[in-house]
């Protein structure tokens, strides 16, 4: 017999996404809201389902997962409707089925589900389940769009700008790139950025351009990490400052972009260069690439600190997220 027996369940519910964010009261959370999901809470169904799919706060189980987010699909949840589509279209917890996949993603976006909208958006761009459709597919980035979700805007704006060819409308591109970066989406810093950059379609405008890849960069977007260190480089809309661009660079590097690292690799290394001392970003450069820098045979390294194999190295952390 369950502790909260006889409780209300909308008010388990309630409480349980109170107690959500609080570590130390996880554990308490995650019963409160097991109980409302037994209790027939179709929300409480929906978000019970994303703990154990998430596996963060709960053992992950992506089977019973399935089985919560149907028993709040079969309530009419679009939420969880979306969630057993995105379950067929992963293959987590069932046998991977883009058909079936595009069923349940369809019928939560006829409900108006933002987040459905933009996946049958995906799936017709690239013709996941079913035949590539640009047209279908801008279709449901703008209703998804219309409903305030940034990466639509940025998806609906990507694709006028291919199908429209020389009639595309970069302002129009341009204010949907602007209103998924003030809704703080990094890749909309980022579009918007190189649309300043590259200078096609609205006057080219460096200075404007860095604006929005430092908005970007310091969201996290490594491609704005990227682009702001080769200004730096170049000095392009800044002044141009080497350790800085070195630093932006590594910072996209270490994130996995590889244009940043090539272009990184061909800055440090040019006219035989030797790192003077205390350019902290230049000396751990070194350190994190030195098999490419060596292999191409351009730069000459007299030394290289911490090779001790035993040195003791920085542990890697990671942020657990809960979806509300």
């Amino acid at each position: 017999m369950s502790p909260h027996e006889g409780m209300d369940p909308v008010l388990t519910y309630k409480r349980s996404l109170e107690l959500m964010n609080d570590p130390d009261k996880q554990g308490e959370a995650v019963e409160l809201m097991k109980y409302s999901a037994e209790s027939g809470h179709p929300d409480a169904e929906t978000e019970y389902g994303v703990i154990l799919s998430e596996g963060y706060i709960a053992e992950r189980d992506y089977v019973e997962a399935l089985e919560w987010f149907k028993k709040a699909a079969d309530k009419g949840m679009d939420s969880a409707m979306h969630e057993v589509g995105m379950a067929y279209f992963d293959g987590k917890g069932v046998e991977q089925d883009r058909n079936e996949a595009y069923s349940w993603l369809l019928m939560a976006a006829e409900l108006g589900y933002s987040q459905a909208q933009m996946q049958i958006g995906r799936m017709h761009e690239y013709g996941y389940g079913v035949n590539k459709d640009p047209n279908e597919a801008l279709r449901w980035y703008a209703q998804a769009s219309d409903r305030g979700l940034p990466e639509a805007r940025v998806a609906k704006a990507d694709m006028m700008l291919i199908s429209g060819g020389a009639n595309a409308d970069f302002h129009k591109a341009m204010k949907l790139y602007r209103q998924a970066s003030d809704a703080g989406y990094p890749d909309g810093d980022y579009k918007l950025g190189l649309l300043y950059y590259r200078g096609k379609g609205i006057p080219q405008n460096f200075m404007a351009a860095a604006r929005s890849f430092r908005n970007g960069a310091e969201r996290g977007h490594d491609g704005c990490d990227y682009m702001l260190g080769k200004m730096y480089a170049e000095g392009k809309g800044v002044e141009k400052d080497k350790s800085t661009a070195i630093k932006y660079l590594s910072t996209a590097s270490r994130k996995g972009n590889s244009e940043a690292k090539e272009y990184l690799i061909d800055l440090t290394s040019k006219d035989n260069v030797m790192w003077d001392d205390g350019k902290e970003e230049e000396e751990e450069f070194v350190q994190l690439n030195t098999p490419d820098l060596l292999s191409r045979s351009r730069i000459s390294i007299s030394s290289i600190s911490d090779t001790n194999p035993d040195s003791p190295k920085k542990k890697r952390g990671f942020f657990s997220r809960f979806r509300k």
